[in-house]
């Protein structure tokens, strides 16, 4: 989490805004096994729970819609603070 509260769920899963739902429903799984309390090895309840929120989100097709609009909108600003000029096509997230 930043410090303005901006939870990058896509981070989270570690896939592209991009994504299909397919695709976020693989890594979900994939991270949620390893995450699991229940592996001695790697389990991580508050770690679960992070990513459980994420695909929560990620799998809401409205609730995606806003997650993708905040990333791009946070790529914009990123462009214009490393660049004295308006972002390129290719600093945003389509």
């Amino acid at each position: 989490m930043t410090e303005n509260g901006f939870i990058d769920h896509y981070e989270i899963l570690q896939i592209s805004p991009n994504a299909e739902a397919e695709t976020v429903q693989r890594v979900y799984r994939m991270l949620a096994s390893r995450y699991h309390p229940d592996n001695k090895e790697t389990g991580s309840e508050a770690q679960l729970r992070v990513i459980r929120e994420a695909y929560r989100v990620l799998s809401d097709s409205a609730l995606r819609a806003d997650a993708r609009r905040y990333v791009r909108e946070s790529m914009i600003w990123r462009c214009r603070l490393f660049t004295d000029q308006p972002p390129a096509r290719n600093c945003v997230a389509r």
